[in-house]
Order: C-alpha cells, then structure tokens, then sequence
C-alpha cells in the first residue's frame, strides 16, 4: 500500500532574506542578522588528538586497539552530530521566518582545495546549511534560490548600478545613484 507524503504548509509570511555564508560570520542575512560559526571541530580537535594517538600507541590486531578506534569514532561522530543539530535548527529558523530565500551559488568543493581555509570551511559546513534549508522549504511551500555570487558586492541591488571600483576594506556597499 503507498502512502502519501503529506507536506507541512507555513502560512505565507512574505518575508525575503538574502543569506551569505562566510568564515568570520558563517551566516550574514540581508536584514543584518549575523550568526556566528559555533567551531565544533576546533574544540573537539584535542579528545580527537588525544583519541587518535591512543589508537597509534596499540598494536595492530589487539582487543584494546579495537577499543581505542571505536572511541576515536565516537569523538568524530559527535562533531558530526553537533553540526547536523545546528545545521537543522539554524535552517527550521530561517524557513518558519521567511518566504522567499536566496542563498549565493558557493562552489564548495573547489573552495576546500585550499588548505589554508580548508578545515574551517568544512567546520562551518554551508552546504548541509543550504540542503537542510532547501529541502525544508519545498516542504513548507518556501522559495529557495541560489544566486551567483560575482559582482554582487559591486552591483545595486534596486537599480542595478555597478561600481567600478570597490575597496577591500569596504564592508557595506553604498550606492551612488
């Protein structure tokens, strides 16, 4: 027998929010709500430390060394957890606040080639955040897009003017026209 799939329905709150994902703030909405990064692996790094060298001092094949990588894999499993929470909480937020949401179209996995950045852009984990927050939209009859990201600091979002030239150390766009 198949069953239907009921999706739960939000009523309409008209609501739109343009969400960056970033580094210092893992997310920066449009209406100037900041959020940031909580750092799961960073402070679970030392029993992760601690866990992993247990798991190297035991000789291979050994009861014990058993032992020491099921709890290795527990300390990993709870950084997973701790983000998928935060990754579902953060996303039920935004979807039961807003309509109409728009998320910039990162390229991810090519972003973690860089090793510099690379562990914190897995700790801050915007790609669970965007499919966490698409999926529960559709399902609540919420709009997701995802916008390109190129010029979209140079470029007004009500009339369209580009800046030419726009300083680093610029943080708001102010628009000219």
């Amino acid at each position: 027998m198949k069953q239907d799939i009921v999706a739960f329905q939000l009523e309409s709150t008209g609501n739109s929010i343009g969400i960056d994902a970033g580094l210092l703030h893992l997310v920066t909405m449009s209406d100037g709500t900041v959020i940031d990064p909580p750092h799961f692996l960073r402070e679970g790094e030392k029993k992760i430390r601690k866990a992993q060298k247990n798991v190297s001092n035991k000789k291979k094949g050994s009861n014990n060394r058993k032992k020491a990588r099921t709890n290795l894999t527990k300390q990993h499993q709870k950084v997973k957890t701790q983000r998928e929470d935060f990754a579902h909480k953060l996303s039920n937020e935004i979807v039961k606040m807003y309509g109409f949401i728009a998320f910039e179209k990162l390229i991810v996995k090519n972003m973690m080639k860089n090793h510099l950045l690379a562990k914190s852009i897995a700790d801050a984990s915007w790609s669970t955040i965007v499919q966490y927050t698409t999926y529960k939209a559709v399902s609540a009859g919420r709009e997701v897009v995802m916008v390109d990201p190129r010029n979209t600091s140079k470029q007004c979002s009500n009339y369209g003017y580009m800046k030419e030239s726009l300083k680093l150390s610029e943080r708001t766009f102010h628009c000219d026209s």
